[in-house]
């Protein structure tokens, strides 16, 4: 149901000059009304939760490991209320993670403000949105009326647990930080590091490194 103003939004964004930039953008337009701006990401869906929008704009990155999970499990936990990620780069895990969780949308920090308002709107309205340079990996399921990715990489062959062993490695840990840091045995560790190499074919550390800050799994 719209008020007198129109779609109401909440934003949450940890880099406060960028939540309150938005938050003027979003209200200047006669069909948006910021509802609630949160910094923190706990406080932000717990807004949205009290406030029930018709949109939550989240900005997160998939290194932030445990946030964006937290988000996707939002968005799989409250159907009613349509997501939209904002992200400084979308990598195929984040987008294959991302669609699987079902949100509404993804778009990168690098979009000119006036899409991003456009994509408030289409997606308050029940529609979808994604940046270009993540639409080409996707497709139109019309069947199930939403959207999957194209074709699957060997990314998605891999576990949360997995990825988050590959984070600890590519990190520089050793197998013995790793099973402590994740309360696994060095064993365990050891199997994980061995099926991780060989889905993506990579066979060394270094390669491994590489691969996860591009793939947007650690920050350079």
């Amino acid at each position: 149901m719209q008020n007198s103003k129109g779609f109401r939004v909440v934003i949450v964004d940890r880099e406060l000059l960028l939540l309150d930039s938005l938050a003027l953008a979003i209200n200047a337009d006669e069909a948006l009304e910021v509802v609630a701006a949160q910094v923190d990401i706990d406080e932000g869906l717990n807004s949205a939760l009290q406030t029930q929008p018709h949109v939550i704009l989240v900005a997160v990155e998939f290194a932030d490991t445990a946030l964006f999970e937290q988000v996707c499990d939002f968005v799989r936990q409250n159907r009613r209320i349509r997501t939209i990620l904002l992200s400084t780069t979308a990598s195929s895990f984040m987008i294959e993670r991302a669609i699987a969780a079902q949100v509404h949308g993804l778009i990168l920090k690098e979009e000119p403000l006036p899409f991003l308002i456009e994509s408030l709107k289409n997606v308050a309205r029940g529609g979808t949105c994604f940046s270009e340079s993540v639409q080409r990996f996707l497709e139109f399921d019309p069947e199930a009326q939403r959207h999957r990715v194209v074709s699957s990489s060997p990314n998605s062959t891999l576990s949360p647990r997995q990825i988050e062993v590959m984070r600890h490695l590519a990190h520089g840990e050793s197998v013995r930080e790793v099973a402590r840091s994740m309360q696994l045995s060095e064993k365990s560790v050891e199997s994980h590091k061995y099926r991780i190499m060989h889905k993506l074919g990579i066979h060394n550390r270094v390669r491994l490194a590489r691969f996860a800050i591009r793939e947007g799994l650690i920050r350079p």
